[in-house]
């Protein structure tokens, strides 16, 4: 026969005692969690399973120009109407994350109606607490004995991006321009070793012009020369007496 364990009331009170001890740990835990997320520099939001937010720290909403009211407890497709119904986003959070628990880097671009285009830089990692701790973050309860959570936070990217963007322009025009330079800087060399040859060849030409001179004019006096000789041969008259 199974003994029955009894249970005094002072026990009781001692063990309801402790469990509220624990609650209060635990919520005192959250605050100082939330305080600590509301702190931060960059959005951040925290999402149940069924992707509807649970928690927004002030940037995320300064960013997003959105307020807490209109964040909390809304599904993350519905938040801005609809503004945050993001493919790659919902992939990320309903795809990937579940079976990699950790995403970091992911990177997204969209175009939001109320603060244009933007590229965020997004980390996620899921996970998975005792429900008596998720009522106190979601404040709904659930069936199971865990709860799902999703801390997303998110960078924008954006001034970066186009920074480098810039940076890339300026690097391929410097480069564009050191092309542009190493062909006149060719041609250059070309022009200047056609000009040389060009000058060389005239030096050449002078010098070989001018023994050429020489001789003819040396041509011209001998054939002058013995014309005359040949005249004065012609003008005497024949001497046949010796």
């Amino acid at each position: 026969m199974n003994k029955k364990t009894i249970i005094s009331a002072s026990d009781k009170t001692a063990l309801k005692r402790k469990s509220l001890a624990k609650e209060k740990a635990v919520e005192v835990a959250l605050k100082y969690t939330n305080s600590i997320i509301a702190t931060l520099r960059e959005p951040f939001l925290v999402i149940n399973r069924n992707l509807r937010v649970v928690s927004a720290n002030q940037s995320f909403c300064t960013t997003f120009k959105i307020t807490e009211k209109e964040t909390i407890g809304q599904l993350l497709p519905h938040l801005g109407n609809g503004q945050w119904n993001i493919p790659p986003l919902i992939h990320l959070l309903e795809e990937i994350l579940p079976q990699k628990t950790v995403v970091i880097n992911y990177e997204v671009e969209h175009e939001f109606k109320t603060i244009g285009h933007r590229i965020m830089n997004l980390n996620a990692r899921q996970l998975r607490i005792p429900k008596k701790i998720a009522v106190l973050i979601t404040k709904e309860e659930e069936e199971e004995e865990e709860e799902e959570l999703i801390l997303l936070a998110i960078e924008d990217i954006t001034a970066r991006k186009e920074i480098e963007k810039k940076l890339a322009i300026i690097a391929e025009e410097k480069e564009d321009v050191r092309r542009k330079l190493a062909v006149t800087t060719d041609k250059l060399a070309r022009t200047e070793k056609l000009a040389t040859i060009g000058k060389l060849a005239g030096i050449m030409a002078h010098e070989i012009k001018n023994p050429l001179g020489v001789i003819r004019n040396s041509i011209y006096f001998l054939t002058l020369k013995l014309k005359e000789s040949i005249d004065e041969k012609v003008a005497r008259p024949p001497n046949f007496i010796h």
